[in-house]
């Protein structure tokens, strides 16, 4: 992986090969409306998320895997 990219930063957890994207664990989990989870005032369905992203994305938080 790149230095600086997704995949080579310590809070991104990346799945196996066969799975291209993983989740950013940067920052705790927030609110995402979906089909499931916990059911809103306004009848949407809330569950909490991390931020999926492809090895080859950035940010600007990136710390190197140690």
């Amino acid at each position: 992986m790149k230095l600086g990219t997704c995949g080579g930063c310590k809070f991104w957890d990346g799945h196996d090969a066969s799975i291209p994207h993983g989740r950013c664990r940067r920052h705790a989990p927030r609110p995402a409306i979906g089909e499931v989870g916990v059911e809103s005032m306004s009848g949407d369905y809330l569950a909490p998320v991390w931020p999926e992203t492809l090895p080859f994305e950035f940010c600007g938080e990136w710390e190197a895997k140690q």
